[in-house]
């Protein structure tokens, strides 16, 4: 609660600099270069009480990390994948999840999903579910997956985190429709350090099936 008034008064007083600055874009000039000398130096102050506190952003200034931590010693991702009538497992397409981003949703099943009850997690996955399916159902016909894109198609700034899409024509969506959703976390160890000859090598990527839901009959 706190960090949220913080937070919003920073941005209120960012936003107050700038009408300031209009304000004076039409006095004398001596009165503009001093409101701009002052709304420069409170966003260069509250950025470096951001960097040196190394706290989590305080819109729209952000802790930019300078230097990046050691890599760890293995890497992990999230793989959601659609479940048809055979049991047959195939890959979904990122643009499936929208207007939810891949990595979104990636940090909400990490973080939140483990902490909801049975019933509330087959909800969720009934929905993650429907929207695979929709979205399979728009690629086999040959329509636009997704909807960050509707409109300016391939001029849309892209998302900060991108994937690559893998429904790119009809015969790339699975015909059979999906009854069901796994959830996979799948992970590479990285080499030991100590040795240079296999410094950065990946080891054989390892998959844990985490979650696994299916529509009821």
């Amino acid at each position: 609660m706190i960090r949220t008034i913080v937070a919003s008064i920073v941005f209120l007083g960012f936003v107050g600099g700038g009408f300031v600055l209009l304000r004076e874009s039409g006095t004398v000039r001596l009165g503009r270069k001093r409101a701009v000398n002052v709304f420069l130096a409170y966003t260069v102050l509250v950025t470096g009480a951001i960097g040196l506190s190394q706290r989590t952003s305080l819109f729209p200034f952000h802790m930019w990390t300078l230097f990046g931590p050691p890599a760890p010693d293995s890497l992990s991702t999230t793989r959601w994948m659609g479940v048809d009538q055979a049991g047959e497992e195939h890959a979904i397409d990122f643009r499936a999840w929208q207007p939810i981003s891949f990595w979104e949703l990636r940090q909400w099943f990490d973080r939140r999903f483990p902490r909801l009850s049975g019933t509330q997690q087959e909800v969720a996955a009934q929905f993650l579910l429907e929207l695979a399916e929709h979205a399979r159902v728009r690629g086999r016909e040959d329509l636009p997956i997704g909807n960050f894109d509707r409109v300016l198609g391939p001029l849309a700034i892209p998302l900060f985190h991108t994937y690559r899409p893998i429904w790119n024509q009809p015969t790339d969506v699975p015909a059979a429709p999906f009854l069901g959703l796994r959830w996979y976390r799948i992970t590479w160890n990285r080499a030991a350090w100590s040795d240079p000859e296999r410094v950065w090598r990946a080891e054989t990527p390892t998959s844990e099936l985490h979650y696994e839901y299916f529509a009821r009959p």
